[in-house]
């Protein structure tokens, strides 16, 4: 490419255009680029005067351009623009002075939406001079026709939405939505009305927020799942409305193709926890700061968790159950029970929760009476069960509690097909 052909593909012009010509190009995946160094351009005027050298700022501002060429020449880009969204690793291994022709070389690392990573190095005369990651974010070009553009599926209220935020244009915003400064929000994803997306949060492609919920500062929500089996399957994370989610939480999309991790309504999710792929949550759950929930877990109603707990793969935690602060949490857990440890055991009926949430004091003391039965006596999980059931009139909570154990007695976990 000439500089006529760059011209119509970068946005920038003299003097701060930075790429002279592109001798290999790969479109949308790799490019090399020219620079030449002269001593006429008008940052050596001030630096420095008798000791010209180029400033690495504009260095970096070359790097990214012969990588914007890379990126705006390939199919799916065409009508986008680059933004550079960060550095990483950037290495200065000698001066560039007057003179100097740098051969810029930007590949591209790998791409997920409108997010993407290139690695890109300079050399001089063959000797590196320059290297480093960049990040970049593209997004639709301004319309500068006359004609008005077909509207975006978005429906933006600017007086919420900071200036500094990049929105997609095909992501789809509810009424009265605010969005912070530096947030991304990629296509593909649904943000409810009323909800909340605090400064830096990532919202990921295949992400749904419903009515209300709020996001708070560096969340990360749908990134690809911490498996190693993934490979870019289309998959989602589905989350209901009013929660609250705090200040660098991470929630991973699901690991199969069509599949979703599913959070439900009134939730509070504390700082720094984690909910992995595949798990299903229900509503009115509290994890307190540190929490970490793996993959194809089900947490079921009402469940509350103490601060710095784990729990393992495909773990169901039954309704009402509530888990002590650093416990270890490796099997199923009862509903309604305290479970507290490393690794958790049962300490008891959660008496305090189930008094919050309305349970009469004739359906409590049934379900102590089956307790005792089930972790306190000398009977198996299959006798004790039996026992409980000689009563024809025991409540719907014991005949949970008694189904869940036969359960996890036949070797099935508690789970069940829908928690919620």
């Amino acid at each position: 490419m000439d500089i006529r052909a760059i011209l119509q593909t970068l946005p920038h012009r003299y003097p701060f255009l930075l790429v002279d010509r592109i001798l290999e190009l790969e479109p949308g995946h790799r490019a090399v680029g020219v620079k030449n160094v002269t001593a006429n351009e008008p940052h050596f005027t001030g630096h420095w005067p008798g000791n010209p050298v180029m400033p690495g700022v504009l260095i970096i501002e070359a790097m990214a351009q012969t990588a914007g060429v890379a990126m705006l020449t390939g199919h799916e880009t065409q009508g986008k623009q680059a933004f550079l969204g960060g550095v990483d690793k950037v290495r200065f291994r000698r001066p560039v002075v007057p003179g100097d022709q740098l051969i810029i070389e930007a590949e591209l690392i790998r791409q997920k939406g409108a997010i993407g990573k290139m690695h890109i190095s300079v050399k001089v005369e063959g000797e590196l001079a320059c290297s480093g990651d960049f990040s970049f974010v593209l997004v639709d070009k301004d319309q500068e026709s006359d004609q008005a553009p077909e509207a975006p599926a978005i429906n933006r209220n600017l007086t919420n939405i900071h200036p500094t935020a990049i929105i997609d244009s095909q992501a789809e915003l509810g009424n009265n939505v605010t969005v912070k400064p530096y947030a991304v929000i990629e296509g593909d994803t649904q943000i409810g009305d009323d909800c909340t997306i605090g400064a830096y949060v990532v919202i990921r492609a295949g992400t749904s927020l419903g009515t209300g919920t709020e996001v708070h500062t560096g969340v990360v929500l749908g990134d690809p799942p911490q498996d190693m089996k993934y490979e870019e399957q289309e998959s989602y994370l589905k989350i209901g409305c009013h929660n609250h989610i705090r200040e660098f939480a991470t929630i991973h999309r699901a690991s199969s193709e069509g599949k979703s991790t599913q959070i439900g309504d009134h939730n509070l999710l504390m700082a720094y926890s984690h909910v992995g792929h595949d798990a299903v949550l229900g509503n009115n759950i509290i994890m307190a700061n540190n929490v970490g929930v793996s993959g194809h877990c089900v947490i079921e109603d009402n469940v509350n968790f103490g601060g710095m707990v784990g729990i393992h793969q495909f773990v169901t935690v039954g309704t009402m159950a509530m888990v002590g602060g650093f416990s270890k949490v490796v099997r199923d857990v009862p509903p309604y029970t305290i479970v507290d440890g490393n690794p958790a055991r049962p300490h008891g009926l959660n008496t305090r929760g189930l008094q919050r949430q309305d349970m009469s004091s004739d359906e409590i003391a049934a379900l102590k009476h089956a307790y005792r039965l089930l972790f306190r006596s000398d009977l198996n999980v299959s006798d004790a069960v039996a026992k409980i059931l000689e009563n024809p009139e025991v409540p719907p909570q014991v005949k949970r509690l008694t189904d869940f154990m036969l359960r996890i007695d036949e070797g099935y976990g508690g789970r069940q097909l829908d928690p919620h």
